[in-house]
């Protein structure tokens, strides 16, 4: 891969956020060629590795943050509604 794909292909995987992907491509990619492994099998190994590091990292996160949860007042997803004021 020349010097201007491979910069390309840093920026996309950072930009998708594929972190082990990112840190193993290159390396992947040189074992893959020595082994003369097909592209897919190297791609299912590349992405196989960035589920297992995601896999590992969820495991090793809290399920519920405090940091992460809102009340239905404050959560800027949820606008406020008005008052129902009752028509009788």
């Amino acid at each position: 891969m020349n010097d201007a794909n491979a910069l390309m292909l840093k920026a996309n995987l950072k930009q998708l956020r594929l972190p082990t992907m990112l840190a193993e491509w290159e390396k992947l990619a040189r074992e893959a060629a020595a082994r003369n492994q097909s592209y897919g099998a190297y791609l299912l190994q590349l992405t196989e590795l960035e589920v297992a590091s995601r896999s590992a990292n969820a495991i090793a996160a809290p399920a519920f943050s405090p940091s992460r949860t809102s009340t239905p007042s404050t959560s800027p997803l949820r606008p406020t509604s008005p008052s129902r004021k009752s028509l009788s």
